[in-house]
């Protein structure tokens, strides 16, 4: 019958140096090398956002300046022209234009009321005069 204990085996272990011990998990804390990669992120994130925005302002800024060329109306077509026929883009441009007020949509016309040219009214006939021309007596009664 063996005895338990004293087995070559467990005096090894006995006497053996026990390993080190594990050394501390590291710190939670922020250090500074993750602080500064963390700042390059929200730099990189927050460059991104400024890009995208400057892009739909870039848009928007185009299609302002072809209604203000075209005395505040412009076609459906006109204003794909205007933004180089980049379709895509076209209904989320003209949604952020009308959610800040400056045009409305109807059928086929965008209207942007804050552009719009004001006509001249005949005080004779109450219809709208030529604003330039080479005559600029009324169309429809030809009063001065």
């Amino acid at each position: 019958m063996l005895q338990r204990g004293f087995s070559p085996e467990a005096i090894h272990r006995a006497l053996k140096p026990q390993p080190p011990a594990p050394p501390p998990p590291k710190s939670r804390w922020i250090t500074w090398e993750t602080g500064v990669e963390i700042l390059k992120f929200g730099t990189q994130v927050g460059w991104a956002c400024y890009k995208r925005r400057q892009y739909w302002v870039e848009l928007e800024q185009r299609v302002l300046a072809s209604a203000k060329d075209h005395d505040g109306i412009l076609t459906h077509a006109q204003l794909l022209a205007a933004l180089q026929f980049k379709t895509r883009e076209a209904e989320t441009v003209t949604l952020r234009l009308c959610k800040q007020g400056a045009c409305r949509v109807e059928g086929n016309l965008y209207i942007f009321e804050r552009l719009l040219v004001a006509a001249p009214i005949c005080a004779y006939c109450d219809q709208p005069r030529p604003v330039s021309g080479r005559h600029l007596s009324c169309r429809h009664c030809g009063a001065p």
